[in-house]
C-alpha cells in the first residue's frame, strides 16, 4: 500500500512539466503540459489536482503579469503563482517542476 501512495505522490508532485508554444490555447488541456500562447499568455492545469485551468498574463503593460524563460528545454515562470480563488495553491515553476510555497 505504501508503495502505491509513494508512487502517486512522486508522479503527481515531482513530474517534470513539458511546454508547447502555440497560437491559441487548446480547448482541452493535457496534464503536465504548459502552453505558451503567442507571447501573451501561459495556460496549464493546476498542479494540485483540482483540474482548474490557470491562465497567466504575460503582457508587461498589464497587471499582474508573469514572464517565462526557457533554459535547457525546461520552462521557468516568475513570479510565483498564488491562487487566491479556488484551491488556494501557491507554487513556483522552476526547470519544469513545481515547488510548493
Amino acid at each position: 500500500m505504501w508503495k502505491r501512495i509513494n508512487s502517486y505522490f512522486r508522479y503527481r508532485f515531482f513530474k517534470t512539466y513539458s511546454f508547447l508554444k502555440c497560437d491559441d490555447a487548446p480547448e482541452k488541456l493535457t496534464n503536465f503540459t504548459i502552453y505558451l500562447v503567442d507571447d501573451w499568455s501561459i495556460v496549464f492545469k493546476c498542479p494540485c489536482g483540482c483540474n482548474n485551468n490557470i491562465h497567466l498574463n504575460t503582457l508587461s503593460e498589464a497587471s499582474p503579469s508573469w514572464s517565462y524563460k526557457i533554459k535547457s528545454k525546461k520552462v521557468n515562470i516568475s513570479p510565483s503563482i498564488n491562487r487566491v480563488k479556488g484551491c488556494g495553491s501557491h507554487f513556483w515553476v522552476r526547470k519544469g517542476k513545481i515547488y510548493w510555497c
